[in-house]
């Protein structure tokens, strides 16, 4: 009986696996039928110049319909995508004062007139500079080997004045000062016949195992950040702290990957990636430029002022813990905004005489409502990555307007001052 059966049924098994077979070529002659022509479409679009835009989520009428390219959010807002005439990204406008403007003049005077590696000639001008300007140029590059934010604005004098330190400086931390450079990708194609057939026999191995081994080859490389994000946004990237320009730069990095994947779940992953590396970013400078200064100001100073309630993060982060989060540094600025006059607290008064003293966060932008929403909405955002939970598409949208705004700064780097140096 069961070899009666299996005469009758073996037949309709080879037809089903034919027929398989055929709608797995069929799947995948269509494919490449349309990437071929997906590539002709593409060479149209470089061809005429044209380049993708996606615009912020704008209010939607109810008696408005919509047309061709256009998509509705959840909460009733919509998105217009179109093709337009390419755009160079102008660059950033930096606000300076003359002070400074005439210093870098007469920096980029002074190596046009040959003194291109001159470290001793360096030295004497930056002491001149001193003495004009009072800007402690010398205790900055030549003692502390740092270069100001506004002579980053310059790259290519930022350039010649890091080569002449690092060229003839003896200290050894002088061979490491900051350079505009886009940092460098390690090429992992060279690896032993070892190492090859430990990462085949991993992903068959226990998950720890397989995690171990990859930490155990990386963990030099881990320690030498990835700084190019200018390629992707521009060379603002470069007043930002190093730690915020390796996020960024991980996010274009991740940014390329999320258009090749083939599935849904790498989707997830990817953009969960990507979020995570831009809110990380925010994060990364809002602490540089203001709660870490707020505090060196405050111990350099005053005594640590009482607790405050209202600003727990802060008063706990003066008094030894991790930096405020950016949902705790809104509702800092939330509480303390119309306390300009008034202080009702130590701790307020002195955020505000530290705003005030900044000579790049400007009141008026870092107390914006606009900017403290924000900081909430972002804060709320970083929680939804890092949990189990559904993405807000809304907020991705919008969180995307804040941190970059198309290939140039977004509102956040904005608010924090990027373009006072």
């Amino acid at each position: 009986m069961n070899k009666l059966t299996r005469i009758i049924t073996l037949p309709f098994e080879y037809l089903l696996i034919m027929i398989f077979g055929i709608v797995k070529i069929y799947q995948q002659i269509l494919s490449s039928l349309f990437e071929l022509l997906s590539n002709f479409r593409y060479l149209a679009y470089k061809i005429k110049n044209l380049e993708l835009q996606i615009s912020s989520r704008l209010k939607h009428q109810s008696n408005q319909s919509l047309i061709k390219n256009q998509f509705q959010t959840d909460d009733g807002k919509f998105i217009s995508l179109e093709m337009r005439k390419k755009i160079l990204t102008s660059s950033i406008k930096y606000t300076m004062s003359k002070d400074k403007k005439q210093c870098i003049n007469d920096l980029s005077k002074f190596f046009d007139d040959g003194h291109y590696g001159n470290y001793d000639s360096l030295i004497d001008a930056l002491k001149k500079l001193d003495l004009n300007y009072g800007l402690s140029l010398y205790d900055s590059i030549i003692t502390n080997l740092v270069i100001p934010s506004f002579i980053k604005s310059d790259i290519k004098l930022w350039e010649d004045i890091a080569f002449t330190v690092s060229e003839n400086d003896s200290r050894d931390e002088a061979l490491y000062i900051e350079l505009p450079n886009e940092g460098s990708i390690e090429d992992l194609a060279i690896e032993s016949v070892q190492l090859r057939a430990l990462k085949k026999i991993a992903l068959e191995s226990s998950f720890s195992s397989s995690l171990k081994l990859r930490l155990l080859y990386e963990n030099t490389r881990f320690k030498h950040g990835y700084g190019g994000a200018s390629k992707r946004f521009g060379n603002w990237v470069h007043m930002l702290h190093k730690d915020t320009n390796h996020f960024l730069s991980l996010a274009t990095l991740l940014e390329k990957s999320i258009h090749k994947t083939k599935n849904n779940l790498d989707v997830e992953l990817f953009t969960r990636q990507i979020f995570y590396c831009l809110v990380m970013a925010a994060d990364t400078e809002l602490s540089i430029r203001f709660s870490k200064p707020i505090k060196e100001f405050i111990k350099k100073e005053n005594a640590i002022p009482p607790f405050d309630d209202r600003m727990s993060e802060f008063s706990k982060f003066l008094s030894g813990k991790h930096p405020p989060t950016l949902a705790g540094v809104g509702r800092a600025l939330n509480v303390i905004k119309d306390e300009k006059f008034h202080p009702k607290s130590e701790l307020s008064r002195l955020i505000h005489l530290f705003i005030e003293d900044s000579y790049y966060l400007d009141s008026e932008r870092i107390f914006s409502g606009q900017f403290i929403d924000y900081l909430f909405r972002i804060g709320v955002l970083r929680g939804t990555i890092m949990h189990p939970s559904n993405l807000n598409e809304d907020d991705m949208f919008d969180a995307i307007d804040f941190l970059t705004n198309y290939n140039a700064k977004g509102h956040f780097y904005y608010h924090v001052g990027i373009d006072f140096v």
